[in-house]
């Protein structure tokens, strides 16, 4: 029996890979009771087995049309473990893998898994935690007071390797931002407007006074974002190319100081 690692949307998927890879040669006999292979499988530093929980695969060529009744009624008619002890977790079917997680509160043997109909393969189930808040962006007033700066995104994203190692910050980059404008005279974002500024060129299809009320279009020049309804150009502007490092105007100052993916790219708003 093989090792298998489940892993939400919110877990590590890295971790879980390093937990495939390392275990890759565990296998139990079919004689073995599920607290051997507690024992044997885990914990291994944040990944934690999930005791008496099992991933089965089924093979496609059966044609299972309920994977669930099939697995309550086998381990109830032959094995007596009543429904009530049996928790499903969750069912897949597709072209790829089709089989169910589920769990057994009730004495039963890997056996008595293994031997329900058409399955192929039965693995236990990790549970594999989250990633946890990075704290290396923190201000110096954050750090007197031990406080702890949000996460940030690019060390998740392997954005602040790129600046870190490859010194690449966007140079020679054009990025035009289809939203609702920029707003440019924030000194993150460059201050200004025109050929010599961070947001270089644009042009306000629709007009400041256009709404869902006002649905008329007046198009001009100008693309400023003037902040009075979502800010949303603004907002996306500033993910991308951002520069708030050494902002010292009261109004503006960030609580951490940041940098946007790109921030010497040059921007272009509508």
């Amino acid at each position: 029996m093989a090792l298998f690692v489940v892993a939400n949307a919110s877990d590590d998927v890295d971790g879980a890979f390093k937990i495939l890879q390392k275990f890759a040669d565990f296998t139990v006999g079919k004689e073995e009771q599920p607290s051997e292979i507690d024992s044997a499988a885990g914990p291994m530093n944040d990944y934690t087995l999930i005791p008496k929980t099992y991933l089965v695969q089924f093979d496609q060529r059966a044609r299972i049309t309920n994977f669930e009744q099939l697995i309550i009624d086998f381990l109830g008619r032959s094995r007596g473990i009543p429904r009530s002890a049996i928790t499903m977790r969750q069912t897949i079917s597709t072209s790829l893998f089709s089989g169910a997680s589920f769990s057994v509160n009730f004495e039963h043997s890997i056996k008595a898994i293994e031997s329900i109909p058409d399955v192929i393969s039965v693995y236990p189930v990790y549970s594999v935690p989250g990633p946890k808040p990075f704290t290396n962006y923190v201000s110096s007033d954050q750090k007197n007071n031990n406080q702890e700066a949000p996460a940030i995104a690019h060390d998740l994203t392997g954005v602040a390797q790129i600046h870190d190692q490859m010194k690449n910050f966007g140079k020679g980059v054009r990025i035009a931002v289809i939203d609702s404008g920029i707003d440019y005279f924030h000194p993150a974002l460059g201050g200004c407007f025109g050929s010599q500024c961070k947001v270089a060129f644009g042009h306000d299809f629709v007009g400041d006074r256009f709404s869902a009320s006002n649905p008329i279009p007046v198009s001009d020049d100008d693309p400023i974002d003037d902040c009075s309804a979502s800010s949303h150009g603004t907002h996306v502007a500033g993910i991308i190319a951002a520069n708030a490092t050494e902002i010292s105007q009261i109004g503006f100052m960030p609580i951490v100081p940041f940098l946007g993916v790109a921030p010497q790219a040059t921007l272009g708003a509508c």
